[in-house]
């Protein structure tokens, strides 16, 4: 229910599964650091985890309105990427506005999408069609919607449109400063110089100091 450091958590496993073996420490720390980061729980730092039910809660992240968004009043699967989970399918996903009212969308495929985060280019993927919702607003390159994670476990999130000339372009600017900051410290302390964003962009998150406040870009 907490955050827990992983010499307790595996004394509590071993608790529970007696072990005689030498590696066993070992062992669930492997597990823990390659299986298990990212998909159920995250590192608040290399000695403490939190489970990711707890962890993303109330998490507030920014979707900037790309020229396809634009267009097409679709948003890619993929910039939700961090936040649904390895096995979370786009039909199971529930959005609704700022007063939580339910928002329609529909799942389609869509193509030449470019990854968030990455140099990776995707020529198919699954993309939430918003158009009853976006059409009303209008949207325009520039302008952002606002994701709040309101139930990690049923991959419940609110959304709201934020025009580009209502941004806080200072608390944007701060925002990603700290982002990175901690994203390069994170590399730092890398056993081998290396990482993998599926496993430490949640970590990102969880150690921001409001990741719950206004979301940077």
């Amino acid at each position: 229910d907490g955050p827990i450091t992983v010499k307790d958590l595996a004394d509590r496993v071993y608790a529970i599964y007696p072990t005689k073996s030498k590696t066993a420490m070992s062992s669930l720390r492997n597990c823990l650091h390659y299986d298990e980061r990212g998909v159920n729980l995250v590192y608040l730092d290399k000695f403490t985890v939190l489970p990711m039910r707890i962890a993303m809660q109330g998490v507030c992240f920014r979707i900037p309105i790309d020229r396809h968004a634009e267009k097409e009043n679709e948003i890619p699967l993929l910039s939700f990427n961090y936040f649904i989970g390895r096995y979370g399918k786009p039909k199971d996903i529930r959005f609704v506005d700022g007063i939580g009212n339910p928002i329609v969308f529909k799942v389609k495929s869509a193509k030449n999408i470019w990854e968030p985060m990455s140099l990776w280019h995707r020529d198919f993927v699954d993309a939430f069609d918003f158009s009853d919702w976006l059409k009303v607003k209008k949207p325009q390159r520039g302008d952002s919607l606002l994701v709040t994670v309101k139930d990690w476990g049923s991959r419940k999130f609110q959304i709201e449109y934020e025009p580009k000339k209502k941004q806080n372009l200072q608390q944007i600017k701060q925002y990603d400063k700290e982002f990175s900051d901690i994203l390069f410290d994170m590399l730092e302390e890398s056993r081998d110089g290396d990482i993998f964003l599926h496993q430490v962009i949640p970590d990102v998150f969880a150690r921001l100091s409001n990741p719950r406040g206004y979301p940077g870009s």
